[in-house]
C-alpha cells in the first residue's frame, strides 16, 4: 500500500508549506489589527516598556562601572591589600613592610602606597558631608586624578591642597579654586576640579598627597590601605602575583581585573543596591511580555473570524491539488 507521503508530489508539499506560512502571517496580522485603537494603545505601552528596560539596564551598567572607576584608571599591575578585603572602598590598613617585601620579588619594577578612607568634610558655610579621600604618591603617577578641567595636578604639592570633581563642588560648598574647607579637623584648599569622576557610594572622591591623607585618616607614616605594584616589561603578572602571595601570607594580592571584579560583585550582588536595579530591569521585561500577551488575546468574535479565514485558505490548496492530479 502506497503511503500518503509517497502520493504527494514535492511541488504540492512546497505549496502546502507556503500556504501554512501565509495563513499564519495573515491570521497574525488580522489578530493584531482587529481592534485598531487597542492595538495602538498596546504598542505605545510596549514601546514605553522597552525604553524603560533600556534605561534600567543603562543605570545598572553605569552603577557597575562606577564601582571600579579608580581601579580601572590606575596604572598598577598588582594590588596588595589586607587579608579578607572584599571591596575597594572599605579596606583596613596594612604595614609598609608589604611594600618593601614586594620590591624584592623578581619582575617588580615599582611599589607605592595608597590611602582610601571615608572621612567627614565640613563645608565653609556649615554642614557636613561624607567624602572618600585618595592619597597617592605625586612623584610616580601610578594613580591620581584625571580629566582635570580647572587647575593643575602639580598644584597638589602646595600645602593643604586637594582636587575635587566639578559635579560635587556645590555639594561640598566649593565655589571656585582657592576655596577652603575642613576634612576631619584638617584644613583643605581646592586647587583643581576634575570632570566625570563618580563614586558609587555617592561620597565624592577627594584627591590629595599621600602624607596629607595619612594625617587626615589618622594613620602613621608606615600604614597604607593598598600597595600598588608595577612590573618590569615582559614580566608575567600571574607568576609575580603567586610569588607575592607566597611571601605575604597576611595579605591578599590581586591582579587589577581581579580586584575590579571583586569590588563590582560586592556592590552589585552582596548589597541591595545592585539587586534593586536588577529587579527593576526584570520587572520591566515582565511588563513588556505581559503587554504583548494581552494584545494577542482578542474578543470572542476573533475566533470565528480566524476560523473563516482558515477554512477559506484550506480550499485553495485542495483545489490546486485536484487540478494537478487531473492534469496529464
Amino acid at each position: 500500500m502506497i503511503g500518503r507521503a509517497e502520493r504527494i508530489h514535492p511541488a504540492q508539499r512546497g505549496a502546502r508549506r507556503r500556504w501554512r506560512s501565509g495563513m499564519a502571517a495573515l491570521l497574525a496580522w488580522r489578530n493584531l489589527t482587529h481592534d485598531r485603537a487597542r492595538f495602538a494603545v498596546t504598542m505605545v505601552g510596549i514601546v514605553f516598556a522597552v525604553v524603560l528596560i533600556a534605561v534600567e539596564l543603562g543605570l545598572f551598567f553605569g552603577f557597575a562601572d562606577s564601582t571600579t572607576t579608580i581601579i580601572r584608571h590606575a596604572r598598577a599591575d598588582l594590588w596588595i591589600v589586607a587579608k579578607g578585603t572584599r571591596n575597594f572602598e572599605l579596606a583596613v590598613p596594612i604595614r609598609e613592610r608589604e611594600l618593601y617585601v614586594a620590591r624584592s620579588i623578581p619582575g617588580v619594577r615599582h611599589t607605592e602606597g595608597l590611602i582610601v578612607q571615608f572621612v567627614p568634610w565640613k563645608k565653609p558655610a556649615g554642614g557636613d558631608e561624607s567624602v572618600l579621600i585618595a592619597g597617592f604618591d605625586l612623584n610616580h603617577g601610578v594613580i591620581g586624578p584625571w580629566h582635570v578641567v580647572m587647575g593643575d595636578r602639580e598644584a597638589l604639592r602646595r600645602p593643604d591642597a586637594v582636587i575635587v570633581d566639578r559635579l560635587y563642588a556645590a555639594k561640598l560648598g566649593i565655589v571656585g579654586l582657592g576655596d577652603t574647607a575642613e576634612i576631619n579637623g584638617h584644613r583643605a584648599r581646592a586647587v583643581g576640579l576634575t570632570q566625570g569622576i563618580r563614586s558609587f557610594t555617592t561620597s565624592p572622591w577627594i584627591f590629595m598627597p599621600a602624607r596629607m591623607a595619612q594625617r587626615i585618616a589618622g594613620f602613621d607614616e608606615s600604614q597604607w590601605n593598598y600597595v600598588l605594584v608595577t612590573l618590569e616589561p615582559g614580566a608575567d603578572p600571574v607568576r609575580v602575583r603567586d610569588a607575592l602571595r607566597a611571601v605575604l601570607p597576611r595579605a591578599d594580592v590581586y591582579l587589577t581585573d581581579e580586584l575590579a571584579a571583586l569590588t563590582r560583585d560586592y556592590w552589585m550582588f552582596t548589597t541591595g543596591a545592585g539587586a534593586s536595579r536588577g529587579c527593576q530591569s526584570k520587572l520591566s521585561c515582565f511588563c513588556t511580555c505581559s503587554s504583548a500577551k494581552l494584545q494577542i488575546r482578542q474578543p470572542g468574535n476573533s475566533a470565528s473570524r480566524a476560523a473563516k479565514i482558515q477554512s477559506r485558505w484550506r480550499k485553495a490548496p485542495a483545489e490546486k491539488n485536484s487540478t494537478t492530479s487531473r492534469s496529464p
